[in-house]
């Protein structure tokens, strides 16, 4: 991208971590922000610093927000918004005191960055990153997990490339805000920076 996605502009907001967290803050008690270090943000947000400083991975980030909030948590990419109430309400339906993560799919394809996880993931997380494994599908494989499937890639779009964030802005019409959940629903939603891992 040769930018930081999370801070492009996008649908109405200034950047596109404040679009995710404005539009999904109704669904949650509370929302967090992952990011490397939070200096570099001039707005306002709760934000969660990985533990590991020099070291960026979506495992790492995800260890950190465990480790600090120790209580389950709905993660979801900042580089993916359209993914919308009924997808994280059927997430939330799914997931069982069995399983450590509750994770969407698509078409073949694990969303390892739309998912629940609670902090039982921390010891295999932990064991992972000291091995110098970075990937969150080797987490899945390791855990209890449950998955669940939906029918159609175009909700879970993400912002790669230049031309993504052109598309990703055209089909903002199929945007709409995102109703509170119930009580029995609150959870916390964590919004991860979008900046690609150095680790594939």
């Amino acid at each position: 991208m040769g930018r930081d996605k999370a801070l492009l502009p996008f649908g109405g907001s200034d950047t596109l971590s404040q679009f995710q967290i404005q539009r999904l803050k109704p669904l949650f008690g509370h929302t967090y922000l992952s990011v490397k270090e939070a200096g570099g943000y001039a707005f306002e947000a709760d934000f969660i610093e990985d533990l590991a400083l020099g070291v960026y991975s979506s495992a790492c980030a995800l260890l950190s927000v465990l480790t600090t909030l120790q209580k389950s948590v709905f993660v979801l990419s900042v580089d993916t918004p359209f993914v919308d109430e009924n997808i994280i309400k059927k997430l939330f339906a799914a997931s069982d005191n069995g399983s450590i993560c509750t994770l969407a799919s698509s078409c073949g394809k694990l969303h390892t960055l739309c998912a629940i996880y609670t902090p039982e993931a921390i010891s295999a997380l932990s064991l992972m990153i000291q091995e110098n494994d970075h990937k969150l599908q080797h987490l899945i494989e390791k855990i209890p997990h449950k998955i669940v499937d939906f029918p159609t890639d175009k909700p879970f779009f993400n912002i790669n490339k230049p031309e993504d964030y052109e598309k990703a802005k055209q089909g903002l019409y199929s945007y709409r805000h995102c109703e509170p959940m119930t009580a029995a629903w609150q959870s916390t939603l964590l919004s991860f920076r979008g900046e690609a891992p150095r680790h594939a």
